[in-house]
């Protein structure tokens, strides 16, 4: 019953009304890295997305959730695993995202390293990377805030 389940929203995400067709999609990826656990990773992720939610057009931007993403990536038999890349391309491309964007966290000695990068997933082609360095987790989520409204703040 559940892959029924599955299915049907995976139909009805692919099926949905014309006037929700003209939104377009902005997928942000899980983040990738060591630097911290991997419930870190998703609450930096999820800023992330709250970010693309302040920065973007609701009307003309629909920013999926990881939940979405996950329905539609199971029923195409992908999953949400680190890639870099073309495949951060291809993965925006198999859950219908017209933007796609990745990210890395590492800590080189005491400083947090951050790097996002957005891409067009009909062309491939990269169209932004911001960069944060911070001493701790604090610096970073207010570093990756001003990395987020410059990447959003043009509408994508």
């Amino acid at each position: 019953m559940s892959r029924l389940l599955t299915l049907l929203l995976s139909l009805h995400a692919l099926l949905a009304p014309a006037e929700a067709l003209a939104q377009q999609r902005v997928a942000v990826l899980e983040l990738t890295g060591d630097a911290l656990d991997e419930d870190a990773m998703q609450f930096l992720a999820d800023k992330v997305r709250s970010a693309a939610l302040r920065h973007m057009d609701p009307n003309a931007w629909e920013v999926m959730t990881r939940e979405n993403m996950l329905v539609l990536l199971e029923s195409n038999a992908g999953s949400l695993e680190q890639c870099v890349g073309e495949c951060e391309v291809q993965t925006g491309q198999l859950i219908g995202a017209h933007l796609v964007v990745a990210g890395s966290v590492l800590k080189f000695g005491s400083t947090y390293e951050a790097i996002l990068r957005s891409y067009d997933t009909s062309s491939g082609r990269l169209l932004r990377s911001e960069e944060v360095s911070a001493r701790d987790l604090d610096g970073l989520k207010t570093g990756l805030e001003d990395a987020c409204a410059r990447l959003f703040g043009g509408g994508g």
